[in-house]
Parts: C-alpha cells; sequence; structure tokens
C-alpha cells in the first residue's frame, strides 16, 4: 500500500513539475515576437541586397504597378491622323507612368533621321534607357496587331525605341506629308536645265535630295529615277 502511495505521489509530482515548465501565452508571445522581428530583419537585408545588385534605385525608378493601370489599347495600324495620334499619346501617358523621364526618352529618340543603334543609346542623360527600351518593345509586342507589329517584332528583341522610331517614321501624319513633298520635288522637277554649267548644279541639287529622302525614309526605285 505504501509503495502505491509513494507511486501516485511520484506521478502527482510529475504532473507537477509538466505544468511549472510548460510556456505560458505570454512568453508563446514573447517567442513569436522575436522570431517575427528575425524574419523581417532577414527580409529587410534580402531587399537591399536585391536593389543593390540591380542598380540601387531600380524600386523608386520604375513603377510598375502604375504603368499596368495605363498600358494602351491595341492598336492596328490604320493610317488615320486620329488613329496613330492616339495610341502614340496613350503610349508615352504608359512611359510617363512608368518612368519620370519615360515620354522624354521616347520623343528624343522618335525623330532621328537614321535608324537608331542601341548599343549608343545615351545612358549618360538618361541612366536607366537601355532598361526602358526593354519594357518599351515587350509593350509595343503586346499592344499592336497587323503591320506595325510586324515592325516591333522586325527589331531585335528588346530594341523598343528603334521599333517605336520605325513605326512612327511610318505611320505619323508629319512624317507622311513631308514623305510627299520630298518624294513630289524628286519625281517631278520643276526646273529644266538651259546649259551644261545649270545641268550639272541641278544634278548636285537633286541627287542631295535623293539622298536626303533615302536616308530619312526608303530607297527609291533605279527606275523612279530614271523617269526623273
Amino acid at each position: 500500500m505504501e509503495a502505491r502511495l509513494n507511486e501516485i505521489e511520484s506521478q502527482i509530482r510529475g504532473i507537477h513539475d509538466g505544468l511549472r515548465e510548460r510556456p505560458s501565452a505570454k512568453h508563446v508571445e514573447e517567442e513569436l515576437q522575436k522570431k517575427m522581428e528575425l524574419y523581417m530583419g532577414n527580409i529587410q537585408e534580402l531587399l537591399k541586397k536585391l536593389e543593390a545588385k540591380d542598380g540601387g534605385k531600380d524600386m523608386e525608378e520604375f513603377r510598375y504597378r502604375n504603368a499596368s493601370e495605363v498600358k494602351p489599347a491595341v492598336w492596328s495600324g490604320k493610317k488615320y491622323k486620329v488613329e496613330f495620334t492616339e495610341y502614340s499619346n496613350a503610349l508615352k501617358n504608359w512611359a510617363d507612368a512608368l518612368h519620370d523621364d519615360g515620354a522624354a526618352m521616347i520623343e528624343e529618340y522618335e525623330v532621328q533621321k537614321l535608324p537608331i543603334d542601341e548599343t549608343t543609346l545615351d545612358t549618360g542623360k538618361f541612366k536607366s534607357i537601355q532598361k526602358f527600351s526593354k519594357m518599351l518593345y515587350r509593350v509595343l509586342v503586346n499592344t499592336l496587331t497587323g503591320e506595325p507589329q510586324i515592325f516591333a517584332k522586325n527589331a531585335t528583341r528588346g530594341r523598343g525605341l528603334a521599333a517605336w522610331r520605325d513605326i512612327t517614321q511610318s505611320y505619323d501624319p508629319q512624317t507622311q506629308v513631308d514623305k510627299s513633298a520630298a518624294c513630289a520635288k524628286i519625281s517631278n522637277p520643276n526646273k529644266r536645265a538651259k546649259t551644261v554649267i545649270e545641268t550639272k548644279e541641278f544634278m548636285t541639287n537633286w541627287e542631295g535630295l535623293v539622298n536626303k529622302y533615302e536616308t530619312r525614309h526608303e530607297k527609291i526605285a533605279c527606275v523612279a529615277k530614271v523617269a526623273a
């Protein structure tokens, strides 16, 4: 009987000790708080490393969420003035939402006379221009259909500024007016030479018009030059 009582007493002490060692709710809360602080510290450290790896200011310079909310509507390439103008304005609104210099980068290069070599983009003036050009390319491919999408896809993958310059040269109404006027001067010269000296002078001027046209727009067929 005594042995049995000792056994029961031992069991009661074990239960009591176990209860005494069991952590309280406050203790559990404190431990959880410590772990949360540790995890948050690790996350912040990881974010710093990612920012340093990506140039440090990328997360501040590019506003991806803002840009996604004003993404241009799909454009099929109709050559009516309002169609191109609307798409161009929408694209620049997207660029401005994405980056403070977004529209400025587009406008800097869309008017260039010669095709753009993106290896020579001015990273001194626009530090993020190469990354911006890649994002511009993705938006062009995703929001263009038909002929203008072919312009985008014909550009080297990721070279959005070069693609947009080619699209502008083809669809911008003002560019088309200039193109038609220049072509008319070449195909229908309004002066005829009366002497050999005038012939040489007129030919020099005419060849200058041809070179200017072909640099800005496209090659003129040889038969058209002969006819002119």
